[in-house]
């Protein structure tokens, strides 16, 4: 019994002990969420913006029978294009020696690998924001009770603030984070799919 009441004694300071640190990662967590919707809210202008314009260039570069490897590097280039496109044509030489088909795939991965980067942490805050909140939740739940038992009801209040509190910060941080995602991911996968077909492209002007 006293070894179970000593393990009891142990897992209870060692929660406590995670209060303060718990609050300081869902503090940190609120603040980056809310610079990352700032990020988010200035792409999502900036494509609204240029997306009719960036569109109906691509639709016209592959109308155009005369389009070449100069007008692919203006069109990516253009200041209509995803940033996440921009790069794309730097080393793509249709009449390069190098095989192109393996050289236009070696880039794309790379856009793929840049869109997956930035999703990634989405995905983190995403996860981490939760479960800091629901740790910040039940950690004061035990000091609270043992407040009540004990006829402390200011410090029972201050340990309640203090769940109730991290519960919709980690709440605004995950809902946060879903959102961003859920637009990020299809704004790159159309990044991807069209560049995909310029990819096709370029393999298509290298065999001619």
């Amino acid at each position: 019994m006293n070894l179970i009441e000593q393990s009891v004694g142990i897992l209870y300071t060692v929660t406590v002990a995670l209060k303060a640190p718990v609050v300081l990662g869902i503090l940190l967590a609120l603040v980056w969420v809310l610079l990352e919707t700032g990020g988010f809210l200035r792409e999502c202008l900036d494509r609204k913006q240029r997306f009719a314009e960036w569109r109906s260039l691509l639709a016209d570069f592959f109308e155009k029978s005369e389009a070449d490897q100069k007008t692919l590097a203006e069109l990516i280039k253009h200041k209509s294009a995803p940033d996440i496109t921009r790069g794309f044509v730097a080393n793509v030489r249709v009449e390069s020696s190098v095989n192109t088909s393996l050289q236009t795939r070696r880039l794309l991965q790379n856009v793929e690998f840049e869109a997956a980067r930035r999703l990634a942490r989405i995905r983190i805050g995403l996860r981490l924001g939760p479960v800091l909140g629901l740790m910040g939740t039940l950690i004061p739940m035990g000091p609270a009770l043992m407040n009540v038992s004990q006829g402390n009801l200011a410090l029972m209040s201050n340990d309640l603030i203090i769940a109730f509190g991290t519960t919709v910060a980690g709440l605004l941080v995950g809902a946060l984070c879903y959102v961003m995602l859920i637009a990020r991911q299809y704004w790159y996968s159309r990044d991807i799919a069209d560049i995909e077909n310029l990819s096709d492209w370029v393999e298509k002007n290298k065999r001619g």
